[in-house]
């Protein structure tokens, strides 16, 4: 029976760092593809201020749902669902994975968004995207806290 436990966050873990790895790929192609001298990309979009202001403010929005909706998945879980080991990982699961796409959503808009427009500062929105999403990774001890609550 432990064996599956840790399988189950074994998974989770590989989950988790395929969504970092693609998406820091990602973005490593996108600067080489900039800073490649080759062209790519055209000018600014509506301006290279409200660029960046565009692309930080829908990170900073997905950021705080992603806290906000991880919270709610894991709250709407009844105590008697967190006992069940199955349910609980199920769960866990769930709200680990919702959390880490609305955090790569907007990685990707911003090496995009770069990409389109040869603005190499917009990637430091994807690096603190997959920041976030370290920070945000599955942990046993996160797991086994909220089942206690």
């Amino acid at each position: 029976m432990e064996s599956t436990k840790s399988d189950g966050f074994r998974g989770l873990s590989i989950i988790a760092f395929a969504l970092m790895a693609g998406l820091a790929l990602f973005a490593a192609v996108v600067t080489y593809l900039i800073t490649s001298g080759a062209q790519v990309g055209s000018e600014a979009i509506i301006s290279p201020q409200m660029d960046i202001v565009l692309v930080a403010g829908f990170g900073l929005m997905c950021l705080t749902m992603s806290r906000f909706v991880f919270s709610k998945i894991l709250e709407s879980t009844s105590q008697e669902q967190r006992q069940d080991y199955p349910t609980a990982i199920a769960r866990y699961r769930t709200a680990i994975i919702v959390r880490l796409a609305l955090l790569e959503g907007p990685g990707l808009f911003a090496a995009a968004f770069a990409l389109v427009t040869g603005n190499v500062n917009l990637l430091l929105v994807t690096i603190f995207m997959v920041a976030m999403m370290w920070v945000g990774k599955p942990s046993e001890t996160e797991f086994a806290e909220w089942r206690q609550k």
